[in-house]
């Protein structure tokens, strides 16, 4: 798999905040979080994340 430069940001939430605005369950977004990084398409860490 190719990786090239992917796009970094951060979020000015917590977990707990950013499932609140977004109005889904924290367990839930945190395990699809983690599946999307297993998978390659992000890296993450707290709030620090990279599409790549």
């Amino acid at each position: 798999m190719h990786r090239g430069m992917g796009q970094k940001f951060t979020i000015p939430h917590s977990r707990e905040n950013l499932s609140a605005d977004l109005c889904v369950d924290r367990s839930a977004m945190s395990n699809e979080l983690s599946k999307m990084q297993k998978e390659g398409i992000i890296k993450y860490n707290k709030n620090q994340f990279e599409i790549l």
